[in-house]
């Protein structure tokens, strides 16, 4: 494994290396967060991991770089979006665990918590992550409690903003720090930055454009269920009513929280996802290599009505993407 399979920034740009672990060998300079108990690798013979950070005004910019480690945060003043780039992660909070890969990200709230990454496919894991106090944000309401919030990009295009929004941060935080010399640079970018999460937020939670009140914690509750256990299991869900009895509330009850929440009916949240899943697979080299086993890959079953809707929301058919692989 070189430098470069671990996201990291060394000393490029605004980027500082706080953390850099091999096998039994530590080196910690600083951290992300307040505190927390020293990074358990997976391999403690070989095994590597690499953090870098940047300041920006009241944010926190950061990456993480591991062969797979297991790490407990104790984060008492921000809140936390870490978004994959490569590989998994699993974050327990008050006995409910969350996950995210490429294409997700978890908001997570103030407090203890327990997290799990691993790489996939033989390569490392790599995520970006912003922290920032929740008082430049209108949406502490929403999450500053409970076990945090996967934000998943299939189901949302302000997700997909948002993540594009950091990446392009750390991208000019890396090449251009004299930038954020210049006067009002930083305070600007902190503000497009909460802003950009505070609409994502309003959005994604089910008080933005449906203009629907707050639903209820525990439609929350199935809504995080219902769509985590999507995620698990996209090839074998063959019905609402599958995710219905996995939640353990009736299809009446499960529509409703998804209608008041996403302003969908899980129907089609799940072939968001099932679309966006499929082009991952088709864009990886290490993908499946037809069409047709991708769909069976994803629990698609009719392969003409998947190439309509994938041709509706990417603006191109299936073959097409598989062919630039």
């Amino acid at each position: 494994m070189t430098k470069n399979d671990l996201l990291g920034f060394g000393q490029s740009g605004r980027f500082v290396e706080v953390e850099r672990h091999f096998g039994a060998r530590s080196v910690v300079r600083g951290s992300l967060f307040s505190s927390r108990i020293p990074i358990s690798l997976h391999d403690r013979e070989f095994g590597r991991a690499k953090v870098s950070r940047s300041s920006l005004g009241p944010l926190v910019i950061g990456a993480v770089g591991s062969t797979g480690h297991d790490v407990t945060v104790r984060e008492a003043g921000a809140l936390t979006l870490l978004i994959p780039v490569r590989g998994k992660v699993f974050t327990e909070i008050g006995g409910e665990t969350r996950s995210a890969e490429p294409g997700s990200a978890l908001l997570l709230p103030r407090g203890t918590r327990k997290t799990r990454v691993e790489g996939r496919n033989g390569a490392s894991f790599a995520a970006n992550v912003l922290t920032l106090p929740p008082d430049v944000l209108g949406v502490e309401r929403y999450i500053d409690h409970g076990s945090g919030i996967v934000l998943d990009a299939a189901v949302s295009r302000d997700v997909a903003h948002l993540m594009q929004t950091v990446r392009f941060l750390i991208d000019l935080l890396e090449a251009d720090a004299k930038l954020f010399d210049r006067p009002g640079v930083v305070q600007s970018w902190s503000t497009l930055v909460a802003g950009v999460l505070d609409q994502t937020m309003e959005s994604f939670l089910g008080d933005g454009p449906s203009g629907d009140a707050i639903a209820s914690p525990e439609a929350w509750a199935y809504v995080g269920r219902a769509e985590e256990f999507m995620r698990s299991t996209l090839a074998d869900i063959v019905t609402t009513d599958d995710i219905a009895r996995e939640v353990g509330v009736s299809r009446r009850t499960l529509e409703t929280s998804f209608r008041k929440i996403r302003g969908e009916t899980p129907a089609k949240v799940l072939l968001a996802m099932r679309l966006h899943a499929a082009r991952r697979m088709l864009l990886s080299p290490d993908g499946p290599p037809s069409v047709t086993e991708v769909c069976l890959d994803c629990g698609i079953g009719h392969h003409g009505r998947f190439s309509a809707a994938y041709n509706a929301a990417f603006g191109e058919a299936p073959s097409v993407t598989l062919r630039r692989r």
